[in-house]
């Protein structure tokens, strides 16, 4: 058997498939054994063909695949005869799409978004390729073999039947690890090799038989109701971040401004982890967003360190470094857990994000029991709106009138209780997905080498590097959001490119301190920070809503102005009525009238008193003209010694 190097010339023959290994031979008889995905990038190179293909006789295409390749030298001849015309480009392309679309023949296979740039790759691939390269590949598309076997069918009805079936709601991917595993047991049973057992193919079984018969029966039994949804997520935990629960609710406590103004109750996101039940925590006075989310999760991703240590005052007994990459989040589904920016954060972690069913909160019992917690700490604080004594909204005017904690402040109490209380008290063993009576802090010690951690720091920075925006270059930098960044880097593109220049960036919406700018001569993205030292760590609708300012502020000062505006009326007015009024103008106009008059009274002066007025000097010497120096040759030097004597 020999190991194959990729030096092989001729295509390689198809001899048999075990399991993820597939078995070739050389035109000189020697057997090679890859695997299938390196098998499959072999057929794609040309160096490997598919079983059943000798390698001689080119591919038969069907009616449809040639009238297509007919279709496509169609659009690609008219639209030359169109530019010959004298049309422009986007005119030949506009005239083409009307012309396609009521063709008799190729009307049916014209593209439904059919626009230039499509138009632009026919033109390519027909000059590096040829004829050849325009033919679709439609007898490739798709899975043409069974997606499954008659045991997975089999595993997949008993686990319905056995686990959902008085289940009135059905989350998908809650049964594709349920159904592996046992698939999976199934065939090392039968000493069988197992198949594809997929989210795919599972939807495939459900896909045959009556939804509502199995996936959506009603059941009248609210506890028992309860008592499954919280079996489907318990199954799936065994280490840290396997499953993390992020919520968001308004604290039971009121805030004050830097002033001593009550501003309201502040939003509290959190994140707990479901097996050891580690929370992070973050606190803004702005409602649930997808931002705010956002931090959360990196929150939960990004290494701590002593510095963070030591601003928060956590003793050193206390600090745990408790980070890692989720693998599973639950959420409701509330506006801030959706949006563009969440969902690629999501996919560049590679995390699988999963929303609950609307209206049931019991789905998500580790963040809804560190709440009930939470708000019991908050209740000890000056400025709670809730107590054992006054219930129901009967504390919410004195909690404002006590309110003293600013926002930071209470970030910052929040965070010492999480490390030096809350982490440290034990949890039921019915509470605990593992059955471990133990502390947060000792369930994380325990388990975190099971953890997943982020690369790097760069790696993490890429993955919430998600916006990508085209942006202008000018002499101070570049301006994202009314905060500018600079850097060396940035002044050497600036140097080669100049001023003007449109670039790429990648920024991070939940930290302002850098962005990525692309070079457009190497590909590569640089960092470049920002000139402000405090945008670091802030968000760009934090920052935007620091520099806003105060409506308070606002109405002083239109006030101020108005008050201001009234005393200039009162006193026009009474100059009116005195009959000394005259006509108010800015202060610059008065004094560009007065230097005007003080000019013209001058001018009149000196004619009156018949002065040459061609004089600017009373020094009848400084009144001459130069006198006119004869040109010399550059070895010579001008005879300024003539001129003094003069």
């Amino acid at each position: 058997m020999l190991d194959f190097d990729g030096t092989s010339q001729a295509p390689m023959a198809f001899v048999a498939r075990k399991g993820a290994h597939v078995l070739l031979r050389c035109g000189d008889g020697a057997e090679v054994e890859v695997e299938y995905d390196r098998y499959r990038e072999m057929i794609a190179n040309g160096q490997a063909l598919r079983p059943g293909d000798d390698g001689n006789s080119p591919p038969i295409h069907d009616e449809h695949a040639r009238n297509y390749q007919a279709m496509i030298q169609h659009a690609i001849t008219r639209d030359k005869q169109l530019r010959r015309s004298g049309r422009s480009a986007k005119e030949a392309h506009r005239v083409l799409s009307e012309e396609l679309r009521s063709h008799p023949v190729f009307a049916a296979y014209a593209p439904a978004m059919f626009s230039l740039r499509t138009l632009q790759n026919w033109k390519t691939k027909l000059a590096r390729e040829g004829k050849a390269a325009l033919t679709p590949k439609f007898a490739e598309r798709g899975n043409r073999g069974a997606r499954y076997d008659e045991l997975y069918r089999k595993t997949v009805f008993d686990v319905l039947e056995r686990n959902y079936l008085q289940n009135d709601r059905l989350a998908i991917w809650n049964i594709v690890p349920q159904v592996r595993r046992k698939y999976e047991v199934a065939c090392k049973a039968e000493g069988r090799e197992p198949g594809n057992c997929d989210r795919r193919c599972l939807e495939a079984v459900i896909a045959t038989i009556r939804a509502d018969d199995v996936v959506s029966a009603r059941h009248d039994s609210q506890t028992s109701k309860k008592f499954l949804l919280q079996s489907q997520f318990y199954h799936r935990v065994h280490a840290p971040l396997d499953l993390v629960e992020i919520d968001c609710t308004k604290g039971d406590i009121h805030l004050a401004d830097a002033k001593g103004n009550c501003v309201g109750r502040p939003f509290i996101c959190a994140a707990v982890c479901a097996a050891t039940g580690f929370p992070w925590i973050r606190a803004s006075l702005d409602a649930p967003n997808e931002t705010l989310v956002i931090q959360t999760i990196r929150d939960v991703m990004t290494m701590r360190g002593c510095e963070y240590f030591d601003f928060h005052e956590i003793p050193p007994e206390n600090r745990i470094e408790a980070f890692g990459t989720p693998k599973v989040i639950s959420t409701d589904q509330g506006s801030e857990n959706s949006g563009s920016n969440l969902n690629v954060v999501v996919e560049n972690a590679h995390i699988e994000f999963a929303k609950n069913i609307p209206g049931c909160p019991e789905k998500k019992p580790f963040v809804e029991r560190f709440f009930r917690e939470l708000n019991r700490f908050l209740q000890t604080l000056p400025g709670s709106s809730h107590s054992k004594d006054l219930p129901n909204r009967q504390r919410t005017a004195k909690g404002m009138k006590e309110a003293t904690l600013t926002l930071d402040e209470l970030q910052k109490m929040l965070v010492l209780w999480v490390y030096n209380s809350y982490i440290h008290k034990i949890r039921r063993l019915i509470h605990s997905p593992l059955r471990q009576a133990e502390s947060p802090a000792a369930s994380w010690n325990r388990l975190a080498r099971e953890v997943t951690y982020p690369s790097s720091p760069r790696d993490l920075d890429a993955i919430f590097m998600i916006e990508s925006r085209n942006r202008k270059v000018h002499s101070y930098g570049i301006a994202v959001g009314g905060i500018h960044y600079h850097s060396s880097e940035l002044r050497d593109l600036i140097g080669q490119h100049g001023i003007g220049t449109n670039v790429t960036i990648l920024h991070d919406p939940t930290n302002s301190g850098h962005i990525m700018v692309k070079d457009p001569l190497t590909g590569q993205y640089f960092a470049v920070p920002a000139k402000a030292d405090e945008a670091t760590g802030v968000s760009l609708e934090e920052g935007k809503a620091r520099r806003k300012a105060d409506p308070a502020a606002k109405e002083k000062d239109r006030q101020a102005r108005e008050y201001a505006a009234d005393l200039a009326d009162n006193g026009q007015n009474m100059a009116k009525a005195r009959g000394k009024a005259k006509p108010s103008r800015a202060l610059k106009d008065i004094r560009k009238a007065e230097q005007r008059r003080q000019r013209h009274k001058e001018i009149n002066a000196t004619r009156n008193s018949g002065q040459d007025s061609s004089k600017t000097s009373a020094i009848d010497k400084a009144n001459r003209s130069t006198p006119r120096l004869p040109i010399r040759l550059q070895s010579s030097l001008p005879e300024i010694d003539k001129v003094h004597q003069e």
